[in-house]
C-alpha cells in the first residue's frame, strides 16, 4: 500500500501488488530523499511510471515463469535423453557383450575344430606315411625277389656254360682221341694198301708175262679174284677216305653247333639283362615318385598349417579389432557419465632367448690376418684356435704352420674346401668344419693320427673318403646332417671309436661296417631310411645310447635286447606296433622314448625297467595305465600327452618321490563349442599343486 500526501486533499489508499526489484531499489532511498508531498502533475507521471514499471515487472514475472517452465520441460528432456541415452547404451553394451561372447564361442569352436583338423591331418598323413612305407616295402621286396631270382638264374646259367665248357672238353678229348685212332688205323690202312698194291701190280705183271694159253684155268680163276679182291680194295680205299674227310669235318661241326649254342644264350642273356635294367629303371622311377608324392604331402601339409595359421591370424585380429571397438564404445561411455575408469589389457610375453655355447677364444681372425714371421715364431706354442662364425670362404696359409695346436673351430662358416696343408697340424686332437658348404675332405687329413674329435655335421658329403680310416685315435666322429649314403670299409680299422652320429643322411640300406666297431658306446641312427635293423648289431655289447628314432621300422629291432649296458633308447616315430616281452632284460635302462609308436598298450615287462628316469609315451594310443608302472620308483619324468583315453591319473603317482614333470596336454575339451576339463581326480589337482603337471 503506498500513501500519498497532496495539499489540501485526504490521503489516497492505492493498493497494489508487491513491487520487483527494479522499484525496490527506488524504496531503498534514504528518508531525507523521499519526499513528504507530491505535486499533481508529477503524480501523473509518477502514476504512468508506476504502471509501466508494474507492466514491465508483470511481463518480467510472467518471462520468468515461462523461464521457469522452460527450464523444467528442458530438465525433463535432458532426464528422459539421458534415460534414453542410458537405455542405448546399456543396450548397445548387451549387444556387444553379447557379440563379444558369439566371438569367444565362435573362437573356441574354431580352436576345436583347428585342433580336429591338425589330428585329422596328422592321421591323414600317418596313413599315408604307413602306406608309402607299404608300398616301398613291398618294391623293396619285389626288387629283393626278383635279384634273387636273376641272381639264381644266373647262377643255374653259369653252372650250365660250365657244364658245357666241361662237355666240350670232354668232346675235343674223345673226339681228338677218335681222330687219334682213325688217323693211326689210316695210317695202317694206307701202309696195307700200298703193300696189297705192290703184291697185286707183281702179280699182275707176272700173269702179264705169261702166255695166256700157258695158263692154267684155276690160275685164270686166281686172276679173276683178284681182279675182284683189287676192285674192293680201290672201293674200300674210297670210302675211307670219304670217312677220314668226315672225321676231320666233325670238330668243324661241333664248334660250329657250340657257337650257335652260345649265340643263342647270350642273346637271352642280354635280353633278360635288359628286361632287368628296365625293371630296376621302373622300380627306380617309382620309388621317385613316392619319394616326389612324400615331399608334395609335406608341402600340402605346410599348405595346411599356413592356411590355418592365416585362419587363426585373422580370427586373432577380428577379436583385436572387437576389443578395440569395446575399447572405444568404454571411453566414449565414459566420457558421456564423466567417469575415469582404467582399461587394463593383460597379455602374455614371451621372451626369446638365443644360447651359444660357450667357444673360448684364443685369437681373432683380423689379429690372426696381421701374424708376420716374428709373431709366426712367437705364436708357434699355440695350443687352441677358435675362428668359429667369422664368414670365412678360405682358411689363410698362416694356420698351417702352427705345428702345435691342439685344438682348431672352423665351424658355422662359408668354407667349399680344405687345403691338403691341414695335415701339417700332426698335434691337432679337436676338429671342428661343421656348418660349412663342404663337399668332399682333404686327402691330407690322413696325417691326423692324434685326432680324437672330428666334427662335419652340416655339410654337403656324399662319401668320406678311405684315408679316414688312418685316424686311428679317433673317439668321436659326427656327420650328421649331411648327404651319405654308405660309409667306407677303411672306418672298421677306427678301433677306438666309442660316438658314431650318422643322423638325418640318405641311408637306405644299414651300413653293415659298424658292426665291427665293438668299442661302440653311442650310436645315432635317426632320420633316415632304415626298414630293419639287422641281428649282427647285437655284436656292439659296449653301446649304451642308441638312437633309432623317425625310420621306416616295421618291426621291433629284436638285436637291441642284447645290450644289456644299454641307458638310453629312442625308437619315438616308426612304425611297429609290438613291444616284446623280453625288453626286461635292458635293466639299466635310464631312458626310454616310444613317442608317436602305437602300441595300443603297455605291456607289464615295462615295470621291470627299475632304473628308469623318463619315459615318453606321448601320442601310443594308450587307454589304461596298467599298475605295472607303480614298480618305477625312480620314474623322474612321463609324457602321456596325446592319449586321449588316459583321463584319470592312477593313485600310485602320488608314490614317486622323484617325481618332477609329468607333461601332459591342456587340461580343456571343447565340445560343442564349450570347454570341459580334460583330467579328473585329486591326484591331478595334487600334482598340479605342486607343480609338477607341465603342459605342452
Amino acid at each position: 500500500m503506498i500513501i500519498l500526501k497532496v495539499a489540501g486533499k485526504k490521503k489516497l489508499n492505492i493498493k497494489k501488488k508487491p513491487i520487483k526489484n527494479s522499484l525496490k531499489k527506488y524504496f531503498k532511498r534514504s528518508k531525507e530523499e523521499i519526499p513528504q508531498y507530491v505535486f499533481i502533475d508529477d503524480f501523473e507521471k509518477f502514476k504512468e511510471n508506476t504502471q509501466k514499471s508494474i507492466e514491465n515487472s508483470r511481463n518480467f514475472e510472467v518471462n520468468t515463469t515461462t523461464i521457469n517452465e522452460n527450464n523444467e520441460k528442458f530438465k525433463e528432456n535432458m532426464k528422459e535423453n539421458l534415460e534414453l541415452i542410458k537405455g542405448d547404451l546399456l543396450n548397445l553394451n548387451n549387444d556387444c557383450t553379447s557379440e563379444n561372447r558369439k566371438l569367444r564361442e565362435e573362437i573356441v569352436e574354431l580352436q576345436y575344430r583347428l585342433i580336429s583338423v591338425r589330428g585329422e591331418k596328422e592321421r591323414e598323413i600317418d596313413q599315408l606315411r604307413n602306406e608309402v612305407a607299404e608300398e616301398i616295402i613291398k618294391l623293396q621286396d619285389a626288387l629283393d625277389n626278383l635279384k634273387n631270382e636273376k641272381e639264381k638264374e644266373i647262377e643255374q646259367l653259369h653252372e650250365e656254360i660250365a657244364e658245357l665248357r666241361q662237355k666240350e672238353n670232354e668232346y675235343q678229348d674223345i673226339i681228338d682221341h677218335h681222330l687219334l685212332n682213325i688217323n693211326t688205323t689210316l695210317l695202317k690202312l694206307k701202309e696195307e694198301n700200298s703193300v696189297m698194291k705192290d703184291e697185286l701190280n707183281g702179280e699182275i705183271q707176272k700173269i702179264k708175262d705169261r702166255k695166256i694159253m700157258e695158263t692154267n684155268p684155276d690160275d685164270l680163276v686166281k686172276q679173276n679174284e683178284l681182279q675182284t679182291l683189287s676192285e674192293q680194295l680201290v672201293k674200300s680205299n674210297v670210302q675211307w677216305n670219304e670217312l677220314s674227310h668226315d672225321v676231320q669235318n666233325l670238330p668243324v661241326q661241333l664248334k660250329k653247333d657250340m657257337d650257335d649254342k652260345f649265340e643263342s644264350f647270350e642273346k637271352n642273356q642280354n635280353e633278360k639283362n635288359k628286361d632287368f635294367e628296365n625293371f630296376i629303371s621302373d622300380s627306380t622311377q617309382t620309388q621317385n615318385n613316392f619319394d616326389t608324392c612324400i615331399k608334395e604331402l609335406i608341402k600340402l601339409q605346410k599348405a595346411n598349417e599356413e592356411n590355418i595359421e592365416m585362419k587363426t591370424r585373422s580370427i586373432n585380429e577380428t577379436i583385436a579389432l572387437q576389443g578395440q571397438q569395446i575399447q572405444d564404445f568404454s571411453d566414449t561411455r565414459n566420457q558421456m557419465w564423466n567417469q575415469n575408469e582404467k582399461i587394463n589389457i593383460i597379455g602374455d610375453r614371451v621372451d626369446h632367448y638365443c644360447t651359444n655355447d660357450y667357444l673360448d677364444t684364443v685369437i681373432e681372425l683380423e689379429d690372426l690376418r696381421k701374424i708376420t714371421n716374428r709373431t709366426t715364431e712367437e705364436l708357434f706354442n699355440l695350443q687352441k684356435l677358435n675362428l668359429y662364425c667369422k664368414n670365412l670362404d678360405r682358411l689363410p696359409k698362416r694356420i698351417f704352420s702352427l705345428e702345435n695346436l691342439n685344438e682348431l673351430w672352423l665351424g658355422r662358416n662359408n668354407l667349399n674346401n680344405i687345403n691338403d696343408k691341414i695335415g701339417n697340424l700332426k698335434n691337432l686332437k679337436r676338429l671342428s668344419i661343421a656348418d660349412n658348404n663342404l663337399s668332399q675332405l682333404p686327402v691330407g687329413i690322413k696325417n691326423l693320427k692324434n685326432l680324437t674329435h672330428l666334427y662335419l655335421y652340416k655339410n654337403k658329403l656324399k662319401e668320406l673318403p678311405p684315408e679316414i680310416g688312418d685316424l686311428e685315435s679317433l673317439i668321436h666322429l659326427d656327420v650328421e646332417s649331411n648327404k651319405l649314403t654308405k660309409l667306407p670299409k677303411e672306418l672298421k680299422n677306427l678301433k677306438n671309436l666309442e660316438n658314431l652320429d650318422i643322423e638325418n643322411n640318405l641311408f637306405n640300406e644299414f651300413p653293415t661296417i659298424i658292426f665291427e666297431l665293438k668299442k661302440l658306446v653311442k650310436l645315432n641312427l635317426s632320420s633316415n631310411k632304415f626298414f630293419f635293423i639287422p641281428r649282427e648289431l647285437e655284436n656292439l655289447t659296449n653301446l649304451k645310447l642308441l638312437n633309432l628314432k623317425d625310420n621306416y621300422l616295421r618291426s621291433f629291432p629284436y638285436s637291441i635286447l642284447k645290450f644289456t649296458n644299454l641307458e638310453e633308447l629312442d625308437l619315438s616315430n616308426n612304425l611297429f606296433k609290438d613291444i616284446p616281452s623280453e625288453i626286461r632284460y635292458l635293466e639299466k635302462l635310464r631312458s626310454l622314448n616310444l613317442a608317436n609308436v602305437r602300441i595300443d598298450e603297455v605291456i607289464p615287462e615295462i615295470g621291470c625297467l627299475k632304473e628308469l628316469k623318463m619315459l615318453n609315451l606321448s601320442n601310443c594310443n594308450i587307454r589304461i595305465l596298467p599298475n605295472c608302472l607303480k614298480n618305477l620308483q625312480n620314474l623322474e619324468e612321463i609324457n602321456l600327452s596325446n592319449n586321449d583315453g588316459i583321463v584319470i591319473l592312477p593313485e600310485y603317482f602320488r608314490n614317486f618321490k622323484n617325481l618332477k614333470k609329468v607333461i601332459l596336454n591342456k587340461n580343456v575339451v571343447y565340445r560343442n563349442g564349450m570347454e570341459y576339463p580334460r583330467y579328473q581326480g585329486s591326484v591331478y589337482n595334487d600334482l598340479l599343486k605342486k607343480n609338477i603337471i607341465k603342459t605342452e
